[in-house]
């Protein structure tokens, strides 16, 4: 917010608020997104009718005008020959929720969809004898337009109120009845920030309550003057938003298509928070062009806090590098994210030898700062860079790896035990590792078990037949294993075997008794 008057606002708005009347621009834009209706007088075999969308009577014929339909109208695509239901088939470019909204039966009674016979407008028929008094319709229409003293870098935002009121409706012209009210401005300036007014209703003292044009605290979508009023629909003027930003700072980051559509903001009604955003805050824009898209979207979305200069003017300055780590993020095309600026930061602070292609590395993965501090908490004395270039060399999920020291660190392993920290065979050793943690975890369970064997109450179940060999589990360590190796819930089981509410049993194959089966 950069404290603009409603003044200087007014000025920036120019033509938007000037030039919503009858004939205008912003009344054209206003007639396309309100309902039509065709007003139809007459009865069922000579009917005529007024559409609000040409605004000229037409011949509406007999109740049916099954003749100036379009051919697919009066044929259900989505239904067989035989009408049994069928999967949804796309027919000519319709969506299936479109087309049931708008299925033409090809009468013109009351309250029945269609097309006008002359423009061809979508409308619904209502007789224009029979219930009119009540209907009202309501939208509020979003607006963009350069600035009109500042069009190479600002761009406003207008909200408009449009309701159409058929109480009064002249029978022999009943044209759309349309009042258009701004009720909302925004004015983005580019390296400035965004400003928000709002005209509401104030207590002016000895003038009484009056409509007065109120600077927001915040810019930013989710709410407009009437939005949740009865059979209140926002829509926005999307070919404006496009012209408005085109040839401005704003438009490499708004492109189609673009990284931005898929933040926390980009889907909004209105635009406000995107662009408020990208005016203030310039470096999102340049950030966008050196392909740091997630670093982008991360400021968008206010979750990146302060790992960088926002206020930057320069990429270096804003992701809080020093020359030779931003020459090597540029020399090799380097993408980082939050998580990689994290790792850098911590890197940098405990003097740690990792350059920025191994740091984006490790920034790529989901939650890859926080295994980091896991990793390092659990092995405060090991060679960091070095397990973090193993993890790498060897294919293992640092998220795996930082599973892997901790069982280290629980089984009071350091860094000197390096056949363990930089294994071979990683999954064989985390495998071993993980049971010999369950062990002395059920130290208590495990000596429950083998008294139950030595009382000789499972000697029946220890048997070899036809090649294979049955026997009852020794350890809480082995049939938690015995579970993730053969991946299903046994595991879970440890407690009602240790205190004899079960038998668990283990196959194995003669030839191999070590092997689950």
């Amino acid at each position: 917010m950069s404290g603009m008057t409603w003044q200087e606002a007014e000025r920036h708005a120019g033509r938007l608020l000037t030039n919503a009347g009858i004939y205008g621009e912003v009344y054209e834009a206003a007639e396309k997104v309100m309902p039509h209706y065709v007003f139809t007088n007459g009865n069922a075999k000579d009917r005529t009718g007024y559409c609000t969308a040409c605004n000229t009577w037409v011949e509406c014929g007999t109740d049916i005008m099954r003749d100036q339909t379009p051919e697919w109208v009066n044929n259900d695509p989505y239904l067989s020959d035989d009408d049994e239901e069928q999967p949804f088939i796309p027919f000519a470019g319709l969506p299936k929720w479109d087309f049931d909204r708008w299925y033409q039966s090809g009468k013109t009674t009351q309250n029945a969809t269609g097309y006008c016979p002359r423009c061809g407008e979508r409308v619904r028929f209502r007789s224009l004898w029979r219930g009119n008094q009540g209907l009202c319709d309501k939208r509020f229409l979003i607006r963009y337009a350069k600035s009109a003293i500042d069009p190479q870098k600002a761009v406003v935002c207008v909200g408009y109120r449009l309701e159409s009121s058929y109480r009064n409706m002249d029978i022999n012209q009943p044209d759309m009845p349309l009042n258009i009210t701004p009720l909302e401005v925004c004015v983005f300036r580019y390296g400035e920030g965004g400003d928000r007014f709002i005209k509401e209703v104030k207590w002016c003292g000895v003038g009484g309550w009056e409509m007065q044009w109120s600077h927001r605290r915040e810019c930013k979508s989710g709410w407009a003057p009437g939005m949740y009023s009865n059979q209140m629909q926002t829509v926005l003027d999307a070919r404006s938003f496009w012209q408005a930003v085109e040839d401005t700072p704003f438009e490499m980051s708004v492109k189609p298509g673009g990284s931005i559509w898929h933040t926390n903001a980009g889907d909004m009604y209105d635009r406000i928070t995107v662009m408020d955003a990208l005016a203030k805050f310039p470096c999102i824009e340049y950030l966008y062009k050196l392909d740091q898209d997630e670093i982008a979207d991360a400021i968008i979305n206010r979750k990146i806090g302060r790992r960088i200069n926002r206020k930057g003017t320069t990429a270096r300055q804003v992701l809080r590098l020093n020359a030779d780590d931003w020459g090597e993020v540029k020399g090799k095309e380097l993408r980082l994210t939050p998580d990689a600026l994290d790792i850098h930061r911590l890197a940098r602070r405990r003097k740690w030898k990792m350059n920025m292609e191994l740091i984006a590395w490790y920034g790529q993965y989901r939650s890859g700062y926080e295994n980091v501090i896991k990793i390092n908490r659990a092995m405060p004395g090991a060679d960091m860079p070095k397990m973090l270039k193993y993890c790498r060399k060897v294919g293992v999920p640092i998220r795996d790896y930082a599973d892997h020291v901790t069982i280290m660190h629980s089984l009071g392993m350091g860094a000197q035990d390096r056949e363990f920290l930089f294994p071979r065979n990683f999954a064989d050793c985390h495998h071993q590792l993980a049971c010999r943690l369950d062990d002395s975890q059920n130290a208590e369970k495990t000596i429950k078990m083998q008294l139950r064997i030595e009382s000789g109450i499972l000697d029946g179940y220890f048997f070899s037949a036809a090649g294979f060999t049955l026997r009852p589990a020794f350890t809480a360590g082995e049939i938690v294993a015995e579970g993730n190796y053969l991946k299903h819930c046994v595991g879970g089981y440890v407690d009602r075997y240790a205190d004899g509410g079960t038998i668990i049993c283990f196959l194995r194959d003669d030839t191999d008794l070590r092997r689950p089966r």
